[in-house]
């Protein structure tokens, strides 16, 4: 039987890339081409 989904969705805090606050952090994550909107996907 085919399954429609084959694998878990991924957990959501796996795509963290920054705390909202740390704004050098999220300052390199732009810098590597992350968006807001890549990481609400």
């Amino acid at each position: 039987m085919l399954s429609l989904w084959d694998e878990p969705a991924a957990d959501h805090r796996d795509r963290i890339v920054a705390r909202a606050a740390d704004r050098v952090a999220w300052l390199r994550a732009r810098s590597r081409g992350v968006t807001a909107t890549d990481v609400a996907r």
